[in-house]
């Protein structure tokens, strides 16, 4: 949106508890027999939870236009990654620190102004610490509010960030600090001021921060005053090819995705390396998410959990499983992106990956996918002049191919012409480049 790539977004998350989301926290050891404690010396785990949230996000002069109410200014947000452990967040909490310290960057806020931190805080004995080591780092020892709405709401896993930035929105409205729920004794090694009964303000600034399986970090940054918003600029994708890669097997996939396309795909990308730590992971899926939770969810009822890795919901029988491996490999802590998005999802990445060179959130963007068909694509991306892109999310045309893309957006993009895509109902974008 302020790119002016488009008039306007919804975003947000929702999700529901399923049989492999369960299966795989209880793999884990991360369920509570309890509830929800976060930063409480007795936590003991998570407490699943369901629901969802959704924000519009618009210039706030095209809000004004059409009469609509403003809640609040999204100033900033920024993704880092630990690159550090296949399940459990860097222990210092650096990854989670970078992606603090960029959002706060560029929303223009100081550290000292942030009046409130909504924590991912699960509730885990490993999280929570690693957690309360990025706010030190970036805030110091008790010197902002931390709460987590998780001992309220539960972690609705792909809802989790939508309810959690909703719950920040409503915040800067009411002028309340929400509360802990649940949590009597803070652990005192933590050094957080843990919000455990609810407060009133000011808050002009409050941050939502999110963390992942495998070590990927995502912060929000919202003002209460829309005022002094960052103008709409159109961002010019302008970026070098720094090299391509493409490998198929030729055989049908066996169960787990992490073999053989996944292995692949790290390859390649060392083929093509060295890579800066800066280096941003984008990864294009399709449905592949549905067909690894049913194959997973199978798998659990009929055989348990015998003969199977702790780690196996994470790099295994997960879409991004193949890209945590790429970020542990190549020590990569640039943003991480994986996006679902069916028939389009070559095109949504590429364009989310030109977009942070552009505005400067990584210097290289490697861009890939690797499928259940056994297939393994890589772009190597770099800013600077050498091309150029244009996306026109216009409706395509009947004939127009319905497949993620990724190979054929690198054949469009060596030929310097265009490549479209669609899906069954008709949704659809051409991708120019010169």
């Amino acid at each position: 949106v302020r790119s002016g790539d488009v008039p306007f977004a919804v975003a947000g998350g929702f999700d529901l508890i399923g049989a492999g989301a369960a299966a795989s926290f209880d793999m884990l050891g991360n369920l509570s027999e309890h509830a929800a404690r976060p930063f409480d010396v007795a936590r003991d785990g998570i407490v699943l939870g369901e629901g969802g949230a959704m924000l519009v996000l618009e210039p706030l002069e095209a809000a004004h236009a059409r009469g609509a109410r403003v809640w609040c200014e999204l100033a900033g947000a920024a993704c880092a990654h630990d690159a550090e452990h296949q399940i459990r967040p860097a222990l210092d909490g650096h990854g989670l620190a970078a992606a603090l310290t960029r959002a706060l960057r560029e929303a223009a806020v100081e550290a000292r102004d942030v009046g409130y931190v909504n924590a991912h805080a699960p509730g885990t004995a490993v999280n929570d610490p690693c957690e309360a080591a990025a706010y030190r780092t970036v805030f110091g020892a008790r010197a902002v509010p931390v709460g987590s709405t998780k001992a309220a709401l539960g972690h609705a896993q792909g809802g989790a960030n939508g309810l959690e930035a909703a719950a920040c929105v409503l915040a800067l409205q009411h002028q309340v600090l929400p509360p802990t729920l649940g949590v009597t004794n803070v652990e005192p090694a933590l050094e957080l001021d843990v919000v455990t009964a609810g407060r009133r303000g000011p808050l002009d600034v409050v941050v939502s921060s999110a963390s992942a399986m495998g070590g990927a970090n995502a912060v929000v940054v919202l003002k209460k005053s829309a005022g002094a918003h960052a103008p709409t600029s159109p961002v010019s994708h302008s970026f070098s090819l720094v090299a391509r890669a493409t490998w198929s097997s030729g055989e049908p996939a066996p169960l787990k995705r992490a073999s053989p396309a996944g292995r692949a795909l790290v390859a390649l990308a060392k083929q093509l390396g060295p890579h800066p730590p800066s280096t941003g992971l984008y990864q294009a899926c399709g449905q592949e998410k549905l067909e690894l939770t049913t194959r997973f969810s199978e798998r659990v009822l009929t055989k348990g959990f015998a003969g199977m890795k702790a780690t196996a919901p994470v790099l295994e029988y997960s879409p991004y499983g193949p890209f945590v491996s790429l970020a542990l490999e190549l020590g990569a802590r640039g943003p991480f992106w994986t996006l679902e998005a069916d028939a389009l999802a070559g095109a949504f990445t590429l364009q989310q990956a030109l977009t942070d060179l552009s505005v400067g959130r990584c210097d290289r963007a490697l861009v890939g996918s690797c499928g259940l068909d056994a297939t393994a694509s890589l772009l190597v991306l770099e800013r600077g002049p050498g091309f150029s892109a244009t996306f026109d999310w216009s409706a395509a045309r009947d004939d127009d191919p319905a497949f993620h893309g990724l190979t054929a957006l690198g054949d469009a993009l060596e030929q310097k012409t265009s490549a479209a895509f669609r899906t069954p109902d008709g949704r659809g974008v051409t991708v120019s480049f010169r």
